[in-house]
This record gives C-alpha cells, sequence and structure tokens, in this order.
C-alpha cells in the first residue's frame, strides 16, 4: 500500500503493445517440476516427480497434477486444452491430436504465489489400473492457438512430455477436488466447533483437509487473521483506510470485513481502468492487466491487488539466495507492464511487508519474509476459495 500522495501514481494507463517492458524483455516460459500423486496420508496427497527422461511408477487412479513454472502464467491460456493425458506413450504432436480415450479435467487452478498450476481429474472419474499414461503439455502453435504463455504472451518454450504408470491396486483412490466457497465455510464451521472441544488443537487439525492448503485458517470467523493480522500493514491510514473526513484512497478500504467486500471484490482497480474499461472487470480482454478486478472470486490470476502484493520482494523470503536472480527479473517484469505505482505494502516506517513492524524490544516480526511470503499464499489461497466475506448461517 502507499501514502496517499503516492498513490495518484497508481491510476496511470498500462504500458502500450510496443514499450519495452512487453517488447524485448520477454524471455519463453518454462516448465520446471511437475508432480503428481503417489498416495494418500493424513494430511492429504504424497506428490512423486515426474520425469521426461524415466516412467513413474505407482501413481493413484486419481492422481491430480502440478506444474511449476520460472515465469508468471497468462491466466486466459491455463485452461484444460493446454494440456493432454493419454494411455499410451505415444507422442502427442498438438491438442488437435489429444483424442478419445483422452482423459477429462476439470478446470485447472492457477496459483500465481506459487506459478503453479494445478490440474485435476473430473470428480467421479478415475484414470485405468496398472496403465501406461503420457502427460503431454503444449505450446501455443501460433497466435490464435491454445497453448501455455508467460504473462506478457511469452510462449511456453516446447512441449514436454511425461510417462508413468498408475496402481493396480484402486481402492485408496478419492477425489481431489479444487477450492470451493462451500469447502472454505464448512472449514470454518468445524474451526467454530472446536472452540468448546477437549483437545482444541487436534480438533482444528482435523478440519483442516475439508480446504485446500491449510488456506481456513482462524477460529472460525471468515476472514480471521486478515484484518488485521494480514491486511494490517495495508489497512491503516493513509494506505487504505479511511481517516474522520478523508476516504480511503483509491476507494480501496481493507480496515473491515464489510468494506474489503464492497470496495475490492469485483472492483475494477484503479491501475488498470483504461479507455471504456472502467467499470466492469475484463477477464479475458485482449491485454492482462487491463481492467482487472482487485478480488476476483475463484480466480487469484485475475485477482490485481494479489499482483501488487507479489510484486513486492518484501513479501518473499528474503534469506540469501532465496529468490534466485530468474525470480527478481520476473517481479520486475511484473512491475513494469502490470502493477503500474508502487508494490503493497508501501515501504513506510515498519511497514514494509505483509508481516511487518518490531516486538517490543524492536526486533523485526518477520526478518527473513517468511511470514510474509505465508500471508501472500494465505490471500491466494482466501481468493481461490471464493473469497468467501460471509459464509450462510448455520
Amino acid at each position: 500500500m502507499a501514502l496517499a500522495p503516492a498513490m495518484a501514481a497508481c491510476d496511470v494507463e498500462i504500458p502500450p503493445e510496443n514499450a519495452r517492458a512487453r517488447g524485448s524483455d520477454r524471455p519463453p516460459l518454462q516448465l520446471g517440476v511437475v508432480s503428481a500423486t503417489g498416495s494418500y496420508g493424513d494430511g492429504g496427497g504424497e506428490r512423486v516427480t515426474l520425469s521426461e527422461t524415466s516412467i513413474a511408477e505407482g501413481l493413484e487412479v486419481s492422481a491430480s497434477f502440478r506444474l511449476f513454472f520460472d515465469r508468471y502464467l497468462l491466466p486466459t491460456t491455463a485452461i484444460r486444452q493446454a494440456v493432454c493425458l493419454h494411455p499410451s506413450a505415444t507422442p502427442i504432436a498438438s491438442i488437435d491430436a489429444c483424442v478419445e480415450p483422452f482423459q477429462p479435467f476439470a478446470a485447472p487452478e492457477y496459483n500465481p504465489v506459487k506459478r503453479e498450476l494445478v490440474v485435476r481429474l473430473a470428480p467421479g472419474t478415475r484414470l485405468s489400473a496398472d496403465t501406461l499414461y503420457r502427460l503431454t503439455v503444449f505450446p501455443p502453435r501460433d497466435e490464435d492457438s491454445t497453448g501455455l504463455r508467460a504473462f506478457d504472451g511469452a510462449p511456453l518454450v516446447r512441449s514436454y512430455a511425461f510417462d508413468f504408470k498408475t496402481k493396480a491396486d484402486t481402492s485408496t483412490a478419492r477425489d481431489e477436488l479444487g477450492p470451493s466457497a462451500e469447502a472454505y465455510c464448512a472449514a470454518q464451521k468445524c474451526l467454530r466447533s472446536c472452540a468448546d472441544a477437549t483437545d482444541v488443537e487436534t480438533c482444528r487439525n482435523g478440519c483442516r483437509p475439508l480446504c485446500l492448503d491449510d488456506a481456513c485458517q482462524g477460529d472460525g470467523d471468515v476472514l480471521a487473521g486478515f484484518v488485521p493480522e494480514v491486511f494490517g500493514s495495508c489497512a491503516y491510514s493513509p494506505c487504505h483506510a479511511a481517516a474522520p473526513g478523508v476516504p480511503a484512497p483509491m476507494g480501496l478500504d481493507l480496515s473491515r470485513k464489510s468494506l474489503i467486500s464492497a470496495t475490492a471484490i469485483g472492483v475494477v482497480a484503479h491501475g488498470t481502468a483504461t479507455g471504456e474499461a472502467s467499470f466492469a472487470p475484463e477477464p479475458s480482454g485482449p491485454k492482462f492487466g487491463r481492467a482487472m478486478a482487485l478480488i476476483a472470486p475463484d480466480d487469484p490470476g485475475q485477482s490485481y491487488l494479489l499482483y501488487k502484493l507479489i510484486a513486492n520482494p518484501l513479501n518473499h523470503p528474503r534469506e540469501p539466495g532465496a529468490l534466485e536472480p530468474q525470480h527478481q527479473a520476473e517481479l520486475d517484469r511484473l512491475r513494469a507492464s502490470v502493477v503500474v505505482g508502487l508494490p503493497m505494502p508501501a515501504e513506510n516506517g515498519e511497514h514494509r511487508g505483509l508481516v511487518g513492524g518490531s516486538d517490543k524490544d524492536g526486533n523485526p516480526i518477520d526478518p527473513d519474509g517468511s511470514k510474509s511470503f505465508a500471508a501472500l499464499q494465505l490471500i491466494s489461497d482466501w481468493i481461490a476459495h471464493g473469497a468467501v466475506v460471509e459464509c450462510p448461517a448455520d
């Protein structure tokens, strides 16, 4: 977040297509680690890393797949048509060649904080037991075809293919469901019930599998841990909270749950509103970063507030070597072409990361950035679960 005078710098036009930030400095997108579900435990799925040079054995017939990339994705390309899961190790040249008996996927989930795409089977569907499969990830063939791209349009550098074999025993299979508002609220209801439990911690741990990646933290109060703990370094005046007689800068007020709902959820960010694209979010628009909602429920990849947080290096781990030069360069590209103005929160006194400030002895609360990064992930997961502000009454 930024001080009031500096915040005016946020309401500027997106750089044109031929600007330097959108020109020469656009390295191709590359796929890194790919993992799949090898087994299920009490804490969720145990992951197996896939390789292009060997066959992974014994994957669950209900396995999900996690694809990690070196750059931030263009969310509109992170769709099920960018991947093919086919029985056999026969090469698949393009998505057009991915024909029956390919395996249908649910809509993929893109996590921009982790630069990760999660691909799950449709609920109720299973792979064949004791069968060889190939997972293929496609680049676009041309400007108009499907295929994965980085946020600035740079294409995936090539096709990637990974072979694996499923288990013969299908008894352990389970649906791996994506995030949802229903799951979030079910977990919050469970957490509220723990207040009267004999062993509160055990009860709370039992609630967390209801919601992915521990996104449903708290004590059963929706947004517990967000206001003021997570949004606290943003929700103070003169940043994103009103003062007596003075409205919140840019109309964004993060100081209370009701105001987050009114001023951030589904509201076009000032820094992305250009021309006629000033009022309604445009998730499928011609340019990434144009007419983006501050918070787009269910879609972290299209939530501008999240990119304002991601673009701040102080919200990432800061121990030596934690932020690789390539990742720092990617943050620079993000700030040059999408995140106009200052990142969030603003460097103002003790407010330097999402979890800023000092303890009573003057020691930094988050010296290595790990707590700020955990808070950043928590916000991303909350958005993925529908950006729930109020759950239905019991």
